[in-house]
């Protein structure tokens, strides 16, 4: 017998295949503020990841329990369409929204900001570089000075971010 995760928001539903998931283990929570989100997740003695980033106004909320995913799910006009984390070079700030930059030249715009972003992304993956950027650790081919280099992309670290980039881009030798 087949399980399924189902994610309803306003008019729309999301189905998908338990098996598909990372872990058979999913916890559904339905709340209405944030606030009340994260007081259950505190209680929970576990480690959580978001499965989609959406706002928190839409019902249903899931939590993957156990390990984290790779994954997330961002609303996409009618759809929900599956990023994986491994497929994002680069993030960059535009206002209140922040554009990914994908593997296949792909960019897409979310309505968060770097810092709400930022608690959906593996920590040993990605690295907040300069306050408008957080690039995707195993994407750089390159650093100079006070900047990386993502394909034929130029990418600023700024001062105060420069030390942790440094520690996470594993150099051998002297800098």
């Amino acid at each position: 017998m087949e399980k399924y995760f189902m994610i309803k928001t306003e008019g729309h539903v999301l189905v998908i295949t338990i098996m598909q998931c990372p872990e058979s283990n999913v916890v559904c929570l339905e709340c209405d503020t944030e606030e009340e989100v994260y007081r259950l997740i505190r209680k929970m003695d576990c480690e959580i990841t978001f499965a989609q980033p959406f706002h928190w106004r839409h019902s249903g909320q899931s939590v993957w329990r156990g390990r984290k995913a790779d994954f997330f799910f961002v609303k996409e006009g009618a759809y929900f369409r599956r990023i994986d984390f491994k497929f994002i070079r680069w993030i960059k700030a535009e206002g209140s929204y922040c554009k990914l930059f994908m593997d296949n030249a792909r960019e897409l715009l979310l309505s968060f900001n770097l810092t709400e972003i930022t608690s959906y992304l593996p920590v040993q993956d990605f690295v907040r570089v300069h306050r408008s950027y957080i690039v995707n650790i195993n994407s750089v081919d390159s650093f100079i000075g006070n900047m990386l280099f993502i394909g034929n992309c130029r990418i600023p670290i700024s001062k105060s971010h420069k030390n942790e980039v440094l520690e996470r881009l594993n150099l051998i030798g002297e800098v």
